[in-house]
């Protein structure tokens, strides 16, 4: 993603947690947002492709929807 659009997925993956911290949800869905936030930035770092990270991500709103 960052060599296509010049985002980092480092960058959107923090850009995200300042929005759901702001959003006006109920607590433990925002701790399991930040949960999955950290770890998928753990495996950012680790080397892990960043589509792979991205569906990842899908994955992890989807079931934030769930728990709404």
């Amino acid at each position: 993603m960052k060599q296509s659009k010049g985002l980092a997925m480092q960058d959107i993956v923090g850009r995200i947690h300042l929005f759901v911290a702001n959003l006006d949800i109920k607590p433990h869905v925002k701790v399991y947002i930040f949960s999955k936030l950290g770890e998928l930035e753990k495996r950012l770092t680790a080397g892990t492709a960043e589509n792979i990270q991205l569906a990842s991500l899908v994955g992890l709103v989807y079931q934030a929807r769930q728990l709404m």
